[in-house]
């Protein structure tokens, strides 16, 4: 019964002697994680936790500390492409505005079938795909519509720049948009509505090494201030932010170059 698993849980407690440290310390069990290891690890050896693959800025905003050269690091680019578009609020409103609401989407969409069908082996290409029911989709839709909406709003996230100085395909993909002239502009938007002309079109954004996308991308790093270390008391808070600003001062160097 429930009552004798509770009784059972509770004597396990009791004969636990981390909790009854805990207790001694005056620290209650409730306030406490406990970590605990799935092999057998050898006494004496050192054992590491693993954060995840985590950026400096989410490191220090969550945990309170950086790493050098850390290969997860990335620097976000959303506050100088709104400053672009209000530099030129004319000539990019419109192109902004379909990005925010179609274009981010569609290219995803496109970008990941694309690396789907690379990935998919030759032989395995012309065998019927499962489709799953009505059922199946009516489960599932209500679930991802939420998470859906909120990916679309979330498209400023993924203009970025990883640890490498690589920008990510989307910020590349907008800035191939950004750097069309207004005549390719208009002849790539003139299907805006038809959803299997634009499909194809789309492909457009991903031929991106060409001069002008990279002239508008390094237009919006030298938007991008080189950050300097505050001056405060908290000799190891400084510390940790300095690996931060070096690393973001790093990303944008090796980028520009």
């Amino acid at each position: 019964s429930d009552s004798d698993s509770d009784e059972s849980d509770d004597e396990e407690m009791k004969n636990n002697p981390f909790i009854e440290a805990r207790r001694i310390r005056g620290v209650l069990p409730e306030e406490c994680v406990d970590i605990t290891t799935t092999n057998f690890v050898k006494s004496g050896t050192e054992i590491f936790n693993s954060y995840g693959d985590l950026s400096n800025p989410f490191l220090l905003a969550r945990y309170g500390f950086c790493i050098e050269q850390n290969p997860y690091d990335v620097i976000n680019l959303a506050p100088e492409i709104l400053k672009l578009k209000k530099q030129n609020k004319r000539k990019f409103q419109e192109r902004f505005e379909w990005w925010s609401e179609v274009g981010y989407e569609l290219y995803s969409n496109w970008h990941y079938s694309k690396r789907e069908e690379d990935s998919e082996p030759e032989n395995s290409k012309n065998n019927n795909i499962p489709v799953k029911s009505d059922s199946e989709d009516e489960d599932e839709s209500e679930e991802d519509e939420e998470a859906d909406a909120e990916e679309l709003k979330s498209w400023l996230s993924e203009m970025c720049v990883d640890a490498n100085g690589e920008p990510t395909n989307c910020t590349l993909a907008l800035m191939k948009l950004l750097s069309l002239k207004e005549t390719e502009w208009r002849k790539f938007i003139k299907d805006k509505d038809n959803v299997d002309k634009m499909w194809k079109k789309i492909e457009l954004l991903d031929r991106k090494n060409d001069r002008k996308t990279y002239s508008v991308l390094c237009e919006i790093l030298k938007l991008k201030k080189s950050l300097a270390s505050p001056s405060i008391s908290n000799a190891y808070l400084q510390s940790n932010i300095r690996i931060l600003i070096d690393s973001e001062n790093r990303i944008l160097s090796d980028c520009i170059n």
